[in-house]
């Protein structure tokens, strides 16, 4: 079939948070093999729209975060002027996710475990929960025209199970 007719475009504006919610909302029980996000790379924005939109993905589809390395561009708020290598990479806002992911201690915001930049996420304990059942695994790409992050979802991962209420 025609590849244009299978590809869908939605857009929300990742800094206001009603505003992914709405997205979701609009979706309904709508499910994808791949999200990409290649928005505002404002770490705060992708860590939002990680949290809200990971649920949208079916499972064993990926999730795709766009230019990560912007936590080390002041132009995005940030003091790290470099290219971020790979070790790099996991110091970003995803790459802690990954980090507490894979010790199982993923901390909800305001539990005193979070880093400075959690407080203003919509991490809660049953979105932390759900992350910690359905991704199966975080990759971090970097390359010349910046980093990029998969996260896989599990395949056993109930699609129904959604994350914070709406």
């Amino acid at each position: 079939g025609n590849a244009s007719a299978r590809i869908t475009l939605h857009t929300a504006d990742q800094a206001d948070v009603s505003s992914l919610r709405r997205l979701v909302s609009s979706l309904g029980s709508r499910r994808f093999d791949v999200i990409i996000d290649d928005g505002s790379h404002q770490p705060l924005d992708q860590l939002n729209s990680f949290f809200l939109l990971f649920a949208l993905v079916r499972p064993g589809g990926v999730y795709v975060i766009e230019d990560i390395g912007s936590s080390w561009n002041r132009a995005y708020g940030h003091l790290r002027p470099n290219q971020p290598n790979d070790e790099q990479l996991e110091r970003t806002a995803l790459g802690l996710v990954g980090r507490w992911l894979e010790r199982g201690e993923l901390p909800a915001a305001g539990s005193g475990k979070a880093p400075p930049e959690w407080p203003g996420t919509v991490l809660d304990v049953p979105t932390r929960d759900y992350l910690t059942r359905c991704i199966e695994c975080m990759r971090f790409e970097a390359g010349q025209d910046g980093a990029t992050c998969l996260i896989r979802k599990r395949p056993s991962c109930d699609a129904s199970a959604g994350t914070t209420e709406l």
